[in-house]
């Protein structure tokens, strides 16, 4: 009888589950799922809806967790999921034996190294260079950060919540947005703007204050919408229907990112290269892939002339969180799968 175990990726908007049979290859899976995170009243209820689609004996499992995991559990508060997750809950109501729970971001660090080339976009080549510190960052509902250290023999995942800073603008229209933010919230984050939980707020700064006009279809769709950022999202990249404003939101998000992913490269002298995770960088590559994120990213005085040197890639694989959680269990254990090591990846 097979040993299975159960991988996941929750996150605020979509909760991906995920079976193995073997530990050979982090690639394969016996099957996997997405849910959407809110239907469910807790991560209890919705990994016993997938268990008992496949009805498997688990062995063990891993939960990589959007949120900072602080003694076995990911509160409401620090995170944006619509509950709180405890690991040691989780283990005696789903009746699986051991159950390890990291940061999102941490596993995708850790899936760094087995990425291959169609696994990845590359907005700028630069200057690869062989273990130097690598950086990640990914805006999703919101917005994670996290970097890998070289030890000598081999990378090292370290998590941040570097997205919590305050937010810095760069231009009179991003000084505007902070002043418009600060009426809601006084302490305005890059990731209050720089995610899928940002996107609205940018949209109603202009709305109210760039002197665009916005389509009545669009006015329509937003009424009655629990969820802003989609149609936004959707109306700025289609073709059949023009919306300005909706267009100007996304580059002044891209912008916005731009900037913070040229500040993470600096904070952590990221030489090896920096990648885009997350939910939202491969559905808008047109606005990446341009001088409306690499201006803002270079835009760093004195050492412009060596941000432009770091390779910069979108992870386009929407696993990439998953592989990395598969392999940290298997590292764990003492039993790698086969592209365990953590050693250079293709990008550097």
């Amino acid at each position: 009888m097979s040993d299975y175990y159960l991988v996941g990726d929750v996150g605020g908007t979509k909760t991906d589950l995920a079976i193995y049979s073997s530990k050979a290859d982090i690639r394969k899976f016996v099957t996997k799922q997405r849910f959407q995170t809110a239907d469910y009243p807790s991560l209890e209820n919705l990994i016993a809806t997938f268990l008992e689609n496949n009805q498997l004996i688990i062995k063990e499992g891993i939960l990589s967790v959007a949120g900072p995991v602080l003694n076995d559990r990911v509160t409401f508060s620090s995170s944006n999921l619509p509950w709180e997750v405890e690991r040691f809950k989780l283990i005696n109501e789903l009746n699986i034996p051991e159950i390890s729970l990291i940061n999102d971001l941490e596993a995708v660090a850790i899936s760094i190294p087995f990425l291959k080339e169609d696994d990845l976009y590359t907005i700028n080549q630069g200057i690869k260079e062989e273990n130097k510190t690598l950086a990640i960052i990914a805006p999703g509902t919101g917005l994670g950060e996290a970097f890998l250290l070289w030890t000598g023999e081999k990378y090292q995942p370290c998590v941040s919540e570097g997205a919590h800073v305050n937010f810095g603008p760069r231009t009179e229209t991003e000084m505007g947005l902070l002043r418009h933010c600060r009426k809601i919230n006084r302490h305005v984050t890059y990731e209050s703007l720089c995610s899928g939980l940002g996107i609205p707020s940018i949209y109603d700064y202009l709305k109210e204050n760039s002197g665009l006009e916005e389509p009545s279809w669009i006015s329509d769709l937003l009424k009655s919408a629990d969820d802003k950022t989609p149609i936004i999202l959707d109306a700025a990249l289609q073709k059949e229907r023009s919306c300005t404003i909706a267009q100007e939101a996304l580059k002044l998000f891209v912008s916005i990112l731009g900037a913070e992913t040229g500040n993470l490269v600096l904070k952590t002298m990221a030489t090896g290269g920096i990648y885009l995770g997350g939910g939202l960088p491969g559905k808008i590559i047109p606005f990446l892939d341009s001088e409306i994120f690499i201006e803002p990213y270079a835009d760093k005085g004195i050492m412009a002339e060596m941000m432009l040197d770091v390779p910069i890639h979108i992870i386009i694989n929407p696993d990439s969180a998953i592989l990395g959680a598969a392999d940290y269990l298997f590292h764990k254990n003492g039993e790698l799968s086969s592209q365990s090591g953590l050693a250079n990846p293709i990008g550097s």
